[in-house]
């Protein structure tokens, strides 16, 4: 973590070769949500390391200077490691690829992502297991 503003978290882990399996990464700072929405939720799936192990994927980052909001000494960061359906990783993934910019500038209009709920309501119910992991800082941590 470089001057207490920078820093990402990377993921070492084992996969189950008898699953496919779908994650969602959100962080907390000092209980606090700071990927507060579906943009900024890092997902992934197991294809890239299908039953072996995750040695230091990059899942996800986090600015401080941002959010004008650097980390001090004493405060934790937690990762939350969601197990998620692959119709709930489509449906983020969906949302996520709707909000960024288009390229080239005329094309055509967003569609509404694909949800499961119904009777002309947009969005997703879900329920996921989650796994969590934190770490505080020190002052020797952001001083580096």
């Amino acid at each position: 973590m470089k001057d207490g503003r920078y820093g990402r978290f990377l993921l070492y882990a084992s996969d189950n070769p008898e699953t496919e399996d779908y994650y969602l990464f959100r962080v907390y700072k000092n209980g606090s949500l700071m990927s507060d929405n579906l943009s900024e939720f890092s997902i992934v799936s197991d294809k890239f390391f299908d039953g072996g192990t995750a040695d230091g994927v990059w899942i996800q980052s986090i600015d401080a200077g941002s959010n004008n909001d650097l980390f001090e000494p004493d405060d934790v960061i937690t990762l939350q490691m969601c197990g998620i359906t692959e119709e709930y990783y489509r449906f983020v993934e969906s949302v996520q690829r709707e909000n960024r910019r288009r390229y080239p500038l005329f094309s055509g209009p967003p569609a509404n992502a694909k949800g499961n709920v119904t009777n002309g309501a947009l969005g997703f119910f879900t329920a996921f297991s989650a796994k969590y992991a934190s770490y505080r800082f020190t002052e020797d941590d952001l001083m580096q």
